[in-house]
């Protein structure tokens, strides 16, 4: 019921409301879905809740997915927080979760936002490296990322590699 109500009160853009009931009672086992309630968090932007809300799914002994470390880096991507969305990303990796296009999109945008580009082009390569798939929301995020800080001949390389074909994306 808890989570039901934080999702609605989420979509409604209602944060005050929403914060009230995650914060009501720990999430555990009896919680419905405590990721709902993360993902509340990245809709609002709320990355301290949101990381407060996955400690304590690990302490609850709640299932650990990488939606539910997706979503708290997705909220440190809303406000810039590139250091604590890489911070999860590491933790998601250490969880043995396999990291997603997803996930390591909400890290590029952090970055982007946060003003990292070389960040932004680190995580692309793992992507290449990885299993995870490039598609153009995060190509294009870290040519922003490169454009932001005046890096327009990274942004290029990566535009001609994407417009190329050499650049393998989904």
């Amino acid at each position: 019921r808890r989570c039901l109500i934080a999702s609605a009160h989420a979509r409604a853009t209602e944060w005050p409301e929403t914060q009230l009931c995650l914060r009501a009672r720990p999430i555990g086992e009896e919680a419905a879905d405590p990721i709902t309630s993360i993902g509340a968090c990245a809709k609002s932007g709320e990355w301290v809740l949101a990381i407060e809300l996955l400690r304590s799914m690990t302490q609850g002994r709640a299932e650990m997915s990488t939606f539910s470390f997706g979503a708290a880096i997705g909220a440190c991507a809303k406000r810039g927080e590139w250091l604590k969305a890489l911070e999860l990303l590491d933790a998601t990796a250490e969880s043995k979760l396999e990291l997603n296009t997803i996930t390591y999109g909400a890290a590029i945008s952090a970055c982007e936002k946060g003003g990292q580009w070389a960040r932004s082009l680190e995580i692309l390569g793992l992507m290449m490296h990885g299993k995870a798939d490039i598609n153009i929301i995060t190509c294009s995020a870290t040519m922003r990322a490169c454009g932001k800080a005046g890096e327009w001949l990274k942004a290029m390389e990566l535009f001609n590699e994407m417009m190329q074909g050499t650049l393998e994306m989904d």
